[in-house]
């Protein structure tokens, strides 16, 4: 294939987010009175195998009347305690850029953009990505793939130009309903068991190891 374009999941893809999502829902029923329904960062990765609204109907919220108080209460929360990305990954994206300059990376999350971009920004990695598509920018959340096909759209790239990489089961699921390649990798929210179920076209083990078969994919 020739690859134009690398679509990247954010949480527990770019960024390892597993502990500081923890901290973060657990500030979310502190705010709110509502009971905390998780005992450990394993517990919030099992429940990950959906999707985040997945995870806030279990601590007792309802869709769509909280989903406002939720995501402000959420970049609250994001600029009290910022997530960062790891330093080492930052130069894997970087020398994968300067590698293959004709593809394009993209961000395709259900994160704010906001957020994102201010990730992105401190870990000077802003400047790498093509485009970006948040939750603000659509209405329905993975495993619809609107949100890759979005992506897809504003790159005016095909099916077979493209790949998503994520690191949950409807990652997967979406990337399959877009007709596209997938990259599954472990090291974020799902167990390789879990993921395997889907039957990733790739899945890896770390990061190291996703941008060596990205560039395999490439050569």
């Amino acid at each position: 294939m020739t690859l134009k374009a690398v679509i990247f999941d954010w949480d527990g893809v770019l960024i390892d987010t597993t502990s500081w999502a923890f901290r973060c829902y657990e500030f979310q029923c502190e705010t709110f009175g509502k009971t905390f329904p998780f005992k450990s960062v394993e517990d919030v990765k099992l429940a990950s195998n959906r999707n985040w609204i997945h995870i806030y109907e279990l601590m007792g919220f309802e869709f769509p009347k909280d989903k406002d108080a939720i995501i402000q209460n959420f970049n609250k929360f994001a600029v009290l305690h910022p997530p960062d990305m790891n330093k080492h990954l930052v130069s894997l994206i970087k020398r994968f850029r300067e590698d293959n300059p004709s593809v394009d990376l993209a961000i395709a999350s259900s994160s704010t953009r906001e957020i994102i971009l201010s990730v992105l920004q401190r870990a000077g990695a802003d400047g790498y990505f093509k485009t970006i598509v948040a939750d603000e920018d659509i209405i329905a959340h993975k495993p619809d793939p609107e949100m890759i096909l979005k992506v897809m759209d504003r790159l005016k790239i095909r099916k077979d130009e493209s790949v998503y990489v994520g690191d949950i089961a409807t990652d997967v699921i979406a990337a399959k309903r877009a007709g596209i390649m997938s990259i599954a990798v472990t090291y974020g929210f799902n167990s390789r068991d879990v993921l395997a179920k889907e039957h990733p076209d790739h899945i890896v083990d770390s990061p190291d190891d996703l941008f060596k078969l990205l560039s395999r994919i490439c050569s």
